[in-house]
C-alpha cells in the first residue's frame, strides 16, 4: 500500500523527527517527500490488510507529528522495474519487485525452449525475505565470467540496501545468495535502484537515489559507490 502523510507542522525539525521515527518501521520500504496534498508518500509492505490496519492504527498514526493519512492500494504493477539478461546458453535471468507468497520480490531464470517445444521453463532462484537478504529488487542483474549473478535490493540488515551475489548451485536449483555489502545511508548511500557494472579488475559500481553527505536534498542527494567482491 501507499500512504500519503500530512504532518502537523512543516519545518526542518519536524521533517527530521518524522524520518528518524519512520526508520524504525521495518514495514516501510520507501519514503518520498512530495509537493501537493500531503508532505510524504510512503510505501508499506505487510502480509495482508489486517496487518496493514494494525500498522496504521497502532504504529504510524500514533506518531506525534502525524495530522492525517490517506491510503492508496496498488491494483496492478504496470511497468516492470528491471530488464532481463542472457547467459551464454541463451537462458534469461531477471528480478521482480514483488512476487507470490511473501510479496518481497524474487530472482528467476527462464530456460529457453528445446526441441519442438515453444515453452520457456521458469525456475525461482531466490525469494527475498525482507530480512538480511533484502527486499524488492529494482535493478537488472549482471553476470561475471564465472557465471555468478550480481544485483542490488532494498532493505537488508541496515534497511538502506544491499549488494548481493548468486552462485550457480552444485546440486538443486536454488542459487545460494551472499550479501557483499550493506549500505548505511551516510556516507555511502541509500535506496539502490540502478544496475551494477563491472570494472576491468572485477570491482562493482552503481548509484543510489538517496543518502550520502549532500546537504541540499532531504534524505541525501545520492551517491556513486564501489564494492570489491
Amino acid at each position: 500500500a501507499f500512504v500519503g502523510v500530512c504532518l502537523d507542522r512543516t519545518d526542518a525539525r519536524v521533517f527530521q523527527q518524522f524520518r528518524e521515527m519512520l526508520d524504525t518501521f521495518e514495514e516501510v520500504v520507501e519514503c518520498h517527500m512530495v509537493a501537493g496534498d500531503f508532505d510524504y508518500l510512503i510505501k508499506v509492505r505487510v502480509a495482508d490488510m489486517g496487518a496493514y490496519r494494525q500498522f496504521l492504527g497502532e504504529r504510524l498514526a500514533t506518531l506525534p507529528c502525524i495530522m492525517q493519512t490517506h491510503t492508496y492500494v496498488a491494483m496492478e504493477e504496470v511497468n516492470p522495474a528491471a530488464g532481463v539478461v542472457f547467459d551464454q546458453n541463451g537462458n534469461l535471468y531477471g528480478t521482480t519487485v514483488f512476487g507470490p507468497q511473501n510479496g518481497f520480490g524474487l530472482i528467476f531464470a527462464l530456460e529457453k525452449p528445446s526441441g519442438k517445444s515453444q515453452t520457456w521453463t521458469e525456475t525461482i532462484l531466490h525469494r527475498f525475505s525482507d530480512g538480511p537478504d533484502g527486499v524488492n529488487p529494482m535493478s537488472s542483474l549482471i553476470f561475471d565470467s564465472s557465471g555468478n549473478l550480481y544485483g542490488t535490493a532494498l532493505g537488508g540488515s541496515t534497511h538502506r540496501g544491499v549488494v548481493f551475489r548468486l552462485k550457480p548451485p552444485n546440486v538443486g536449483k536454488s542459487w545460494p545468495l551472499t550479501i557483499l555489502y550493506n549500505l548505511t545511508g551516510s556516507p555511502d548511500g541509500d535506496h539502490p535502484t540502478a544496475s551494477l557494472i563491472f570494472h576491468g579488475r572485477g570491482d562493482l559500481y552503481s548509484t543510489t537515489e538517496w543518502g550520502g553527505t549532500g546537504q541540499t536534498c532531504e534524505g541525501g542527494c545520492g551517491t556513486v559507490f564501489e564494492v570489491e567482491p
